[in-house]
């Protein structure tokens, strides 16, 4: 809900995303690293926007703000 009401807090990649479904990092959602080279398990997938920062004092004072209306 923050997203939608603060986009400009958020760091956001857009790249394809892949869940692993075996080996050591079953389970763990990997977004496309960023290379030059040919990624065929990557390429034919959509891109999907992923969080990767966010200004945590501007959060915290986004959230401040929303309880205070809400008293």
């Amino acid at each position: 809900m923050a997203y939608v009401l603060a986009p400009h807090l958020y760091t956001v990649r857009k790249e394809s995303v892949r869940v692993l479904t075996s080996g050591i990092a079953t389970g763990q959602t990997i977004q496309k690293p960023t290379m030059r080279v040919p990624a065929p398990d990557w390429d034919d997938r959509p891109a999907q926007s992923v969080c990767i920062g966010v200004d945590a004092a501007g959060m915290l004072e986004l959230y401040k703000s929303t309880l205070m209306k809400a008293v």
